[in-house]
């Protein structure tokens, strides 16, 4: 019920009367214009009766019991209930009272009261689950309101005016929703048949009777009752807060489409529903595919920066994806490649990978797309991966073949960090070592003889395929061990620097290749030392001052981007003996392409300093300043009388270092009478051997 006022008759369901009659005259309730909330009539407490005012030009009279009530109503069937209105009101204050309330029996009302001045309309909402005394009336049959002004018999005032009157109840309805629209095959193939279960829920107070659900296929715009359904399904009951499943089946398209899938329950709209905008729910997505066009992944490359890294390196994965299918990728929200760090067996999507990489955009027929990964050092040092990958990882893009998605396993061998470490070593043994270095053996790769062209457009490899070589190849430094070389050949990858060359810059995920032998390995594996970087070889060593004086075999010779060797000799004709990491064809006498001992003119040593190594262990009684040492170790003994046979008579190429060494008898000269100076100094207690005296000191080694 609503009552503005505006054109209003009691009668029927409003009474209006004067309570005590004609005792005190005959006032009540009556429509007026001159105090109106809206429009332009509100009802005022004395303007009808016999001797009705008008309250232009007057207050309500003394001793007024003017009632207006309006009943009886029902109810019988509400869940909530409420009186509202608007109310003007200037009275004597504690004694003249405008009340409302309601009742059940139309005898006794219960509500609420006001006096004294409330100027301007005010809004009252008059609950009827709470009433005063008598509590909810939810659920009564008969129910009346009432509005009655009271006033005693002295002093008056403008009294109470009511506007705009509004008394609603709520009934319960039920209320249904499409909860869920699930496809059996979000991607089936064209000609296949789904089915699509949809749940329907009555979220209403009162349960639902006789209504249709409908299913939409692909409609041009959210449905509504006017739509026509491309299947509906009759649901004879649902109750309050209960739900049910609906099944549509034989559900197929003959075209490749993409379907925006909805359903609408009650979409005939035969139920009275607590809210009407909610039945429609989608749209839910199924593409339909030719499989004749289907896309096809495929991991089509993979390379990585090394398989054998330190546990401190960074390790770039790059990975080549392809669709060699016959159509595009397409998938709204893109698809994922995954990676799997350490894993036994092969994975099968859907899976979740250590990492992942997120391809956003569609992949069209024999289109690639490149990308990297860069993997972390194993945190509870597991020092042996079986890496995967695996493309389309959550299995959302229907493939021509699902089973090629995989690319693994790549075996991964961790490393320790190198260590700085400098152990004492004889010079016999430097010398011993060195050699070994030499007889590291390898065949040549493919990989290693082609020069990486997205890397570098102007530097070739050195190395031909299939030709055996010595020593360990390396791109001008770097760090890693001959145990990590051998690694990657194995693995068939380039053997080169982690490093990034001057020459060439490395982008991210490039790769360096070998272009020589590594001197650097050569010093550090000598010395077994551990590291293996040109950056600290001068850490490792003493400077040799007057270094051609006191080079002994086991010293190193090093200067700035020259390439670094092992001093063994001193040769005839002031040449000396070294071993070092050949540079290929352009150095070695013999065309190989091994390291191994060669022989250098002064024109060449003269260029570079001389370095003795920090820990290198000394024989007893070592004294680098002995004449007659002229095998430089330290002692005159028989092996230098040996040294000298081979020099003076055999030919051979190592001569005394420096000469004043082989000069036993102190003459200037290195003959046979030296070894005949040993022999008596030796064995038959001859004067030991002495330094040359024509000479402005023993330093001197211009010897004939």
């Amino acid at each position: 019920m609503s009552e503005d006022f505006e054109d209003f008759t009691p009668g029927f369901y409003w009474e209006i009367i004067d309570n005590n009659g004609i005792q005190n005259g005959e006032y009540y309730w009556g429509v007026d214009s001159y105090k109106p909330h809206w429009g332009d009539f509100s009802i005022w407490c004395a303007r009808n009766g016999y001797d009705g005012l008008d309250p232009e030009y007057n207050e309500y009279p003394d001793s007024c019991e003017s009632w207006m009530v309006y009943g009886p109503f029902s109810l019988t069937d509400a869940e909530d209930a409420e009186l509202l209105f608007y109310w003007w009101l200037r009275s004597e204050v504690n004694c003249d009272t405008f009340f409302w309330g309601a009742s059940y029996d139309n005898d006794w009302f219960y509500g609420n009261y006001a006096f004294g001045s409330y100027l301007g309309f005010w809004y009252q909402n008059f609950d009827l689950t709470d009433v005063y005394e008598i509590g909810d009336l939810c659920g009564y049959p008969l129910v009346w309101i009432a509005f009655v002004f009271t006033s005693n018999a002295t002093n008056t005032d403008s009294g109470v005016y009511i506007d705009d009157i509004t008394l609603h109840k709520s009934v319960p309805t039920p209320d249904l929703i499409v909860e869920r629209i699930t496809p059996s095959n979000s991607n089936p193939n064209i000609g296949n048949n789904i089915y699509v279960d949809v749940i329907i829920k009555n979220q209403g107070s009162v349960g639902a009777s006789g209504f249709y659900t409908g299913l939409y296929y692909n409609p041009a715009q959210p449905p509504d009752i006017s739509t026509s359904e491309n299947q509906k399904k009759w649901v004879g009951y649902l109750d309050a807060y209960d739900d049910t499943l609906i099944t549509f089946t034989n559900i197929t398209s003959t075209e490749p489409i993409t379907w925006h899938i909805y359903s609408m329950a009650d979409c005939d709209g035969n139920v009275d529903e607590t809210s009407e905008n909610n039945n429609v729910e989608g749209p839910t997505t199924v593409n339909w595919w030719d499989p004749s066009t289907f896309p096809d992944l495929v991991i089509d490359k993979v390379t990585v920066s090394t398989y054998c890294p330190y546990v401190t390196d960074s390790v770039f994965v790059n990975v080549r994806i392809k669709n060699q299918g016959d159509s595009r990728v397409y998938y709204p929200f893109g698809f994922y490649t995954s990676i799997f760090y350490d894993t036994t067996d092969a994975p099968i999507a859907p899976l979740d990978g250590d990492d992942w990489h997120h391809s956003p955009y569609p992949l069209y027929p024999d289109e690639s797309e490149s990308f990297s990964f860069i993997l972390p050092a194993p945190f509870d040092l597991d020092y042996h991966w079986s890496m995967w990958l695996l493309v389309d990882s959550d299995n959302i893009i229907t493939e021509t073949n699902e089973y090629n998605n995989v690319f693994g396993p790549l075996e991964f061998s961790w490393w320790d960090e190198p260590t700085y470490k400098m152990p004492l070593i004889g010079r016999d043994q430097i010398i011993e070592n060195a050699m070994e270095f030499t007889l590291i053996e390898w065949i040549c790769p493919v990989v290693n003889a082609i020069t990486p062209y997205d890397t570098c457009d102007f530097w070739s490899s050195n190395y031909i395929v299939g030709q055996t070589y010595w020593g360990e190849p390396y791109e001008y430094g770097g760090c890693d061990d001959t145990g990590q070389f051998r690694c990657n050949l194995d693995k068939g990858l380039r053997a080169g620097a982690l490093g990034i060359s001057e020459f060439c810059p490395l982008p991210p995920g490039g790769y360096a290749w070998a272009t020589g032998i590594e001197c650097a390995a050569l010093v550090w594996r000598t010395y077994n030392a551990g590291w293996h970087s040109t950056k600290n070889l001068d850490e490792i060593g003493n400077w040799i001052f007057g270094w051609v004086e006191y080079l002994l075999k086991g010293d190193y010779l090093l200067t700035y981007d020259k390439h670094t060797f092992i001093f063994e000799s001193w040769g005839k004709n002031n040449l000396m003996n070294v071993i070092e990491a050949a540079n290929f064809l352009d150095i070695d006498d013999d065309n190989s392409s091994e390291a191994r001992y060669l022989t250098r003119s002064d024109t060449f040593y003269t260029q570079y300093n001389a370095y003795q190594y920090k820990n290198v262990q000394e024989v007893t009684g070592y004294d680098p300043d002995r004449a007659g040492d002229a095998n430089s170790d330290g002692q005159v003994s028989v092996s230098d009388q040996t040294f000298l046979i081979n020099y003076i008579f055999k030919g051979s190429n190592i001569r005394p270092h420096p000469m004043w060494r082989g000069d036993a008898n102190g003459d200037c000269n290195v003959s046979i009478s030296d070894i005949v100076y040993i022999i008596s100094y030796l064995f038959k207690g001859g004067a030991p051997p002495k330094y040359c005296t024509d000479c402005e000191s023993r330093t001197c080694y211009y010897y004939p």
